[in-house]
């Protein structure tokens, strides 16, 4: 159905938000049917302006993108880019579903290598090899999801020029933070990964150096962190937990020690859940998991994760008073006169007691070192091989010019 509505300056305050939703996309049809780019831009800042007071109310947004695809058609080429506004948001919804499926999976797997729960025996008993699903299941749920944040980034820019950036900024921020987590996960478990920005798999001809795709996550945890400022689309306090996990495998003791301070003296906002320092060793330690705004399990970051990480920062910076003071918050007191190395002892009891079953174990395995990760592991079959899983055999295949990882 063409848009044949001409632009009125009526007062629309009276209106319904479903109808005043359905004006605004008629109106924004009509702006896109102006002769030039900037004459199309300027007159959707307009109608912008005159339905702002509508917000983010959920009528007023579905009649908007149920009336706009009536006339998207029309939308010139320079806007669409062969895509459309209602494919960028088709896209920007499946965003949260792709990630918390690697979360999902990354939990799963996590579990069964470290003897936390068997969900993938080959995993549990180390038999497994490239060839298995399990670990073609991660690598290929994670591209996905890349891809997926990829093609938001690339589009939403079009956005702005219908009048809808709210909207872009949040799925900016979202679309970051996602792509930084994911990139995580793959850097844990497959170490040198191919670093993808496109909307489409390219040929690459080798892998990125951990280096490379560590900058790239610190990147976009900046990039989500500048966007979200004053409107929380993304937790500050998570940003700082990826930051923190991502500068301790570095070895950047002090900068880590940075954003470990930013979240244990500014406290915490989890999904609702208002959280200052001192708190009690039961609340910090039992967050349930929730819902997020999208509907998909959450699994938000915890704070006794970010109370671990920060003993094993303040062992980098060879700070037992901090330390100690920290395992306060656990009840284990009088630390002030340990050596480094009591400290130390004390972290897998805790990690076990505070974290199992929730995706950190492998990881903090390897942070400790090839020995610490045999010594847990190494009665169930793991060698010092399984300290990264392989890259697929299939992609392997047919990447001939990438390095496989080592024992593999």
């Amino acid at each position: 159905m063409a848009c044949v509505v001409v632009l009125s300056s009526c007062d629309d305050k009276g209106d319904s938000p479903a109808e005043a939703g359905r004006k605004y996309a008629q109106e924004i049809c009509v702006c896109f049917q102006k002769p030039t780019e900037t004459e199309s831009e300027d007159c959707a800042d307009i109608v912008f302006n005159k339905y702002a007071h509508y917000g983010e109310n959920e009528d007023f947004e579905d009649s908007f993108w149920s009336e706009i695809a009536n006339c998207e058609a029309e939308f010139p080429h320079w806007w669409t880019g062969g895509s459309g506004v209602d494919y960028i948001f088709d896209s920007y919804y499946a965003m949260h579903e792709r990630y918390a499926e690697v979360v999902r999976l990354s939990y799963l797997i996590d579990a069964s290598l470290t003897q936390e729960y068997a969900h993938y025996h080959e995993l549990a008993n180390f038999s497994f090899t490239a060839a298995d699903q399990a670990v073609r299941s991660l690598w290929d749920a994670s591209f996905n999801a890349i891809l997926n944040f990829n093609y938001v980034l690339a589009n939403i820019e079009h956005l702005y020029d219908i009048g809808l950036g709210a909207y872009a900024y949040e799925m900016h921020a979202e679309a970051r933070y996602y792509r930084a987590y994911v990139n995580y996960v793959l850097l844990n478990y497959f170490g040198s990964i191919p670093r993808i920005t496109s909307v489409e798999m390219p040929q690459i001809t080798q892998q990125a150096t951990r280096q490379v795709i560590e900058s790239a996550i610190l990147d976009d945890c900046q990039m989500a962190s500048g966007l979200s400022e004053g409107n929380q689309y993304i937790n500050p306090f998570e940003l700082s937990q990826m930051r923190l996990r991502v500068l301790i495998n570095r070895g950047a003791f002090n900068e880590a020690y940075m954003h470990f301070m930013n979240i244990y003296v500014n406290g915490m906002n989890l999904y609702g859940w208002n959280i200052s320092v001192p708190i009690s060793p039961v609340l910090h330690i039992s967050l349930p998991q929730q819902m997020d705004k999208h509907g998909n399990v959450a699994y938000p970051m915890r704070f006794a994760e970010t109370l671990l990480i920060g003993i094993e920062v303040a062992l980098g910076r060879q700070s037992i008073n901090d330390a100690a003071m920290i395992l306060e918050e656990f009840d284990i007191y009088n630390m002030y006169d340990a050596s480094l190395d009591e400290i130390r002892a004390e972290l897998p009891a805790l990690w076990n007691e505070h974290l199992a079953r929730e995706g950190h174990t492998f990881a903090r395995l390897k942070r400790a070192g090839a020995q610490t990760f045999l010594n847990a592991l190494g009665q169930y079959g793991a060698t010092e091989k399984h300290m990264l899983l392989p890259i697929p055999q299939a992609i392997m295949d047919a990447n001939p010019n990438w390095t496989q990882n080592a024992g593999w």
